[in-house]
């Protein structure tokens, strides 16, 4: 009687999603001729919860085809039959020229001459699992913002952004777990409605929700620091004296939503040795918009700059303006600078001498 020889595929090593239909051949030692009269033979194919039951379709001498259509749910690492009694005749028949039945015993699945010995076909029917992790900053004023997202398989990484990632249009995502990518050279503007899509071998693919975003590359426009004056007891424009008990500088704010949120940072030059901060940076309010801000200070916080001032020491002022963006311009210095005179005139007696 004809036996078999070995189980084997034409389909190309490789991972396959449902609906690929994939040859499978049952190779003999005689040539053979079949009668589907009384039923059709089929083969049991292990593909995980649900098992595949594939029909015999022609011969070819020595070899019985049988094709197998994926099916959603079915899943292998290594596709082989069910067992060594997986192939039935189904009151078919199976004969070589002399009318001898085939023995329809089967090479135990993984061992010599079975399916997965002779091909390496994994069925895969599952997309990958996707989720963010870190999205890009948003407002951002980096225009090649990192994204960070979790898989469970590898694969082909490919985006909605048309301008893709800093390596290309794709990134091949080698490994599960936390994965960062980088976005190319994105414009100014808001980024709503993207997405990532990850392909796995089989061409399962799965899309993820990118959290909008905004790419602000653009520093606030340009200003120039208003009017400077101290405060508190006696006052004399242009000048800091021993009654002064505070600072207040007008400082305009451009009517530029993008600053909401952003700093103002007064800056203070000491008798020409360069600008350092005065007092904490001020947080910029939507009601501030399109205003000139005044920012005060404490006698305390001015008369500590450079180590205490000196009399006779001219103070200069200057600001930085950053939005919500972290971009930031210095303004031109105030048309205002003041002298410190802390020191009280003096009156000393004269004697007159008459003659």
């Amino acid at each position: 009687a004809p036996t078999i020889f070995y189980v084997t595929s034409t389909t190309n090593d490789g991972s396959y999603k449902a609906d690929v239909t994939i040859p499978i051949l049952i190779l003999c030692n005689e040539n053979l001729t079949v009668d589907t009269t009384g039923g059709t033979p089929t083969l049991t194919l292990e593909t995980g919860a649900s098992d595949a039951v594939v029909n015999y379709t022609s011969v070819s001498a020595s070899a019985l085809k049988f094709i197998y259509t994926v099916e959603a749910g079915h899943n292998s690492s290594d596709l082989d039959y069910k067992n060594s009694s997986a192939l039935a005749l189904n009151s078919g028949s199976v004969t070589d020229t002399a009318g001898n039945t085939l023995v329809v015993t089967l090479a135990d699945p993984t061992e010599t001459n079975s399916l997965s010995s002779n091909k390496d076909l994994v069925i895969d029917t599952t997309a990958p699992t996707l989720s963010e992790v870190t999205p890009v900053p948003t407002p951002d004023n980096d225009n090649t913002p990192s994204y960070t997202f979790t898989t469970n398989e590898t694969g082909t990484l490919t985006t909605s952004i048309t301008e893709g990632f800093t390596g290309g249009a794709s990134v091949n995502i080698t490994s599960t777990g936390n994965n960062t990518v980088t976005f190319a050279a994105l414009g100014d503007g808001s980024y709503a409605g993207k997405t990532l899509t990850l392909t796995d071998a089989a061409g399962n693919a799965t899309n993820l929700s990118i959290t909008t975003f905004v790419i602000d590359t653009t520093a606030p426009s340009a200003f120039t620091v208003g009017a400077v004056s101290s405060t508190g007891n006696t006052v004399v424009s242009n000048y800091w004296n021993s009654t002064n008990t505070g600072i207040d500088v007008i400082v305009p704010v451009a009517s530029d939503t993008s600053l909401t949120g952003g700093t103002i940072q007064l800056r203070a030059n000491v008798a020409g040795g360069g600008y350092e901060n005065l007092g904490d940076a001020y947080t910029i309010q939507g009601s501030d918009l399109g205003t000139n801000k005044t920012i005060s200070n404490t006698a305390g916080t001015f008369e500590a700059l450079s180590a205490g001032l000196a009399e006779g020491e001219s103070v200069a002022f200057t600001a930085i303006i950053t939005d919500s963006s972290s971009n930031s311009t210095t303004g031109t210095a105030s048309g205002t600078t003041l002298a410190v005179d802390q020191t009280a005139p003096t009156i000393s007696e004269q004697t007159v001498v008459t003659t």
